[in-house]
């Protein structure tokens, strides 16, 4: 058994690899972090390790602007070094985003801090059923390991 354990924890990284997302800065990933999901509507996650203690986020949508503003206490409580949030900018025409998220201070307009970001949505695509692509439901990767998992607890199983 002891020579198979190497095996099914390669298979394991393997696997998990495969589901791998890009790290976080809370995770020593890159600081910030932005990302967006495009579904029927268009939802953004900002990923920020910072000294400070701020508030649930605000969004003004102008056009193709996207403002996020968060407030940062006067008496800040102790820091929360992790501010991961996620906001749901709704249902966006196709085209050209740019993104300002902005740290402000408490009881006056002074932004202490912005991070900026640029996206796309999209033109939608017109549906051809003929160019249908009927994609597998697990990654090619994340098969093979499942595969030679099974067959490592196979070969254990056929030696005791």
């Amino acid at each position: 058994m002891k020579r198979y354990f190497p095996l099914g924890v390669f298979s394991l990284l393997l696997i998990s690899s495969a589901f791998a997302r890009t790290a976080g800065p809370c995770a020593g990933g890159p600081n910030p972090l932005f990302r967006v999901k495009l579904d029927s509507t268009v939802t953004l996650d900002f990923e920020h390790f910072k000294p400070m203690t701020t508030t649930a986020p605000s969004v003004h949508v102008d056009g193709n602007t996207v403002t996020v503003t968060q407030i940062v206490p006067a008496a800040a409580a102790p820091a929360a070094l992790c501010n991961v949030r996620t906001v749901s900018l709704g249902a966006l025409s196709p085209g050209k985003y740019h993104v300002a998220w902005n740290y402000r201070a408490e009881r006056t307009p002074a932004i202490l801090q912005t991070f900026s970001f640029d996206f796309d949505v999209p033109e939608p695509a017109a549906v051809n059923p003929s160019a249908v692509v009927v994609t597998p439901v697990f990654d090619p990767r994340v098969l093979a390991g499942l595969i030679v998992v099974v067959a490592a607890a196979g070969v254990w199983a056929l030696r005791r």
